[in-house]
């Protein structure tokens, strides 16, 4: 196969197109933590992050079966964006905002958040209610 003049400077240009998508910045992933919440009970979820990588935004929304009814539960989400990289440490704590010591729950995650805005999960701890045959499943950082 012969190249000509022209057929050559579209190949070099086809390569220097895909040399260049290929480094293009990654987009920044987000970490989601669904949590079950009742704020008629008079305890919230509350968020620290040390030191402080991400923006942190925050949804709730009664169970569908629930709402509109007085006292009932749903969930709140959790939504992580990181700002800049490094490495951090998000703790979510369950607890009332009226008395001391009142913890219910505490999750614990470490996270490292690379150059290119990648999130990943390093480590996790947590304090959940009950025993070991109550004790309901961990929630999960939902990586996207």
């Amino acid at each position: 196969m012969k190249f000509r003049k022209g057929n050559a400077a579209v190949c070099l240009l086809a390569c220097m197109m895909l040399m260049i998508a290929g480094c293009a910045k990654k987009n920044p992933q987000t970490a989601t933590l669904e949590v079950p919440s009742n704020p008629t009970t008079g305890y919230e979820w509350t968020v620290t992050q040390d030191p402080e990588l991400f923006e942190i935004s925050s949804t709730y929304k009664a169970d569908e079966e629930n709402e509109g009814v007085v006292g009932a539960g749903g969930t709140q989400t959790f939504v992580l964006t990181p700002k800049e990289a490094g490495n951090t440490t998000v703790e979510f704590l369950y607890e009332s905002s009226f008395e001391e010591n009142s913890t219910e729950m505490r999750l614990t995650y470490g996270i490292k958040v690379s150059k290119d805005m990648q999130i990943t999960v390093e480590s996790f701890t947590g304090e959940l209610p009950g025993d070991a045959e109550t004790m309901p499943e961990a929630p999960e950082l939902t990586i996207e």
